[in-house]
């Protein structure tokens, strides 16, 4: 027969795991003001996807919207910036290296 003080234990561990789900886990992204990306290679038109530069996953997020003095186009290394009181990111345009 389980000791109470061991079923507590295992009754907390199981919250707390119910718990870090329901969060999103522990791995949640912390937004940055100012982040690199590349916009989705998949991107054809309207609002563009991009791949964070520091998302490990290298999975495409958004889509974002952008400065109207800027055209996405697939590939694109783009800087976005958090915007207003929500913290949105805005595309602000194409990074040119040279």
């Amino acid at each position: 027969m389980m000791q109470p003080q061991h079923a507590s234990k295992i009754l907390q561990i199981i919250r707390n795991e119910i718990a870090k789900q329901l969060g999103g886990g522990t791995q949640k992204r912390v937004p940055k003001p100012a982040v690199m990306g590349m916009i989705d290679p998949a991107y054809a038109s309207g609002l563009p996807n991009v791949v964070l530069d520091d998302d490990p996953s290298k999975t495409p997020v958004g889509p974002y919207p952008y400065l109207s003095t800027y055209t996405p186009k697939a590939n694109d290394r783009v800087l976005l910036l958090q915007v207003g009181n929500s913290g949105k990111y805005v595309i602000q345009g194409k990074v040119i290296y040279q």
